[in-house]
């Protein structure tokens, strides 16, 4: 079995590099892969024991934890405004739409 905690560290390096660039879907991949290696540690330290350099790699990613959130907090709140100005944009949209039938006939009363 390859070391997860190695694996994980040539992700997140490769991952880090474009941080700003990556698209939702890119980065949701990539924190579902970490969460594959991560659910994969357990089974790993059963049959090896981790070592100094281990902990020192675990710490190297985890410095990273707060660029990923901001990245994430980043795409949502961009996801946000774009939802809010759709529906803005659609209840404009709205205002000119017609809402009666166009095969009604106005009937007006001569006094």
């Amino acid at each position: 079995m390859d070391n997860p905690i190695v694996t994980l560290k040539c992700a997140t390096d490769k991952i880090m590099k474009g941080l700003n660039e990556l698209s939702y879907e890119e980065l949701e991949q990539f924190i579902e892969d970490r969460e594959k290696l991560i659910n994969m540690l357990p089974d790993f330290l059963k049959t090896h024991s981790i070592t100094v350099e281990d902990k020192n790699d675990l710490e190297y990613i985890l410095s990273y934890d707060t660029a990923l959130q901001d990245r994430m907090n980043h795409l949502k709140t961009e996801a946000a405004n774009w939802l809010a100005q759709r529906s803005i944009a659609k209840s404009q949209r709205s205002a000119y739409d017609s809402k009666y039938s166009s095969d009604s006939v106005l009937m007006d009363k001569r006094e």
